[in-house]
């Protein structure tokens, strides 16, 4: 699980005269998985910036934090109190980062910060303070973990955007994993379904680390049934770990597939020869044979 060599002696992290933005994961269901150095991190920082402060402010109360300096710092407001913020380090401030669950930066704000602090490298330390995390409980309960995963983010709101997204990681060896939200959950399986075939094992995870924490294990073709039939209901923000293609299921593209991609491309102004030069190369597939369908959409 990493390097785990155990010379850390939990009151390092602190250097003497220099600005230290701390990255700290906390609790995304169960507060008892947040860790002791996360804790004495936000106990001891001069200010806290919080996605939400009454969310911070709950999790503070529950451990008996008290007299914390919260702000907030979300994706509406990151762009005019990064600067701030970053001044703030560079005068010796120490100054921890959290988001409403799971680590900071992936898929929360934070990135930004994080980002500038380190290009300030001589005068401020960038500690991060690993904790929960919702897609790497889901990948490791997954039982598809092999060797390596990737990591995609969100699956696509829109059809055409997400068809393409899968179409780009369809041959992929490794296992991909992404979050899904409940209201798109059918289509987007649907979607994977036609992508990358029926017959690739999946895992879906919600609720995780919660009481009614769940794993939906099985094909694609048997968890899309499962919701389609109503023997499931789509319900809270999914983890949707799929495995990666083995040597002898390379799935040919569709042409169906080829003219979603080709019409998310063009409906951004791209020309006919364009959009097939782009698909081309996005699904691995001729570019005469992109082209041809884009002339039969005419």
């Amino acid at each position: 699980d990493g390097d785990g060599d155990g010379d850390g002696d939990g009151d390092g992290d602190r250097r003497s005269g220099r600005g230290t933005l701390y990255v700290v994961g906390t609790p995304i269901g169960n507060l008892g998985d947040i860790s002791v150095r996360a804790l004495d991190t936000l106990r001891n920082a001069d200010k806290i910036l919080c996605e939400d402060t009454r969310r911070t402010k709950a999790l503070l109360n529950h451990f008996e934090i008290q007299g914390a300096r919260l702000e907030s710092y979300h994706m509406h407001n990151e762009f005019k109190r990064t600067s701030s913020v970053i001044q703030e380090l560079r005068r010796g401030q120490q100054i921890a980062l959290v988001s409403d669950a799971g680590m900071p930066g992936i898929n929360d704000p934070g990135g930004m910060v994080i980002r500038e602090a380190v290009g300030y490298e001589e005068e401020i330390d960038v500690v991060p303070i690993p904790g929960p995390s919702a897609f790497l409980a889901a990948l490791v309960g997954s039982g598809l973990l092999e060797d390596s995963f990737q990591y995609c983010g969100f699956m696509a709101p829109k059809t055409t955007a997400r068809q393409k997204q899968f179409a780009a990681l369809r041959d992929q060896p490794h296992v991909l994993v992404f979050y899904a939200s409940p209201h798109a959950l059918v289509e987007s399986l649907k979607d994977a379904v036609e992508v990358f075939g029926g017959d690739r094992r999946c895992c879906l995870g919600r609720e995780l680390t919660k009481l009614h924490e769940e794993f939906q294990r099985g094909t694609l073709a048997e968890v899309l049934r499962a919701h389609v039939d109503g023997v499931r209901r789509p319900r809270g923000e999914y983890s949707v770990v799929i495995e990666g293609r083995k040597e002898d299921s390379r799935q040919e593209v569709t042409e169906e597939v080829i003219r979603r991609c080709l019409e998310l491309e063009m409906a951004e102004g791209a020309s006919p020869s364009v959009a097939a030069k782009s698909v081309s190369q996005s699904l691995g597939v001729s570019r005469k044979r992109c082209y041809e369908v884009s002339i039969s959409m005419k």
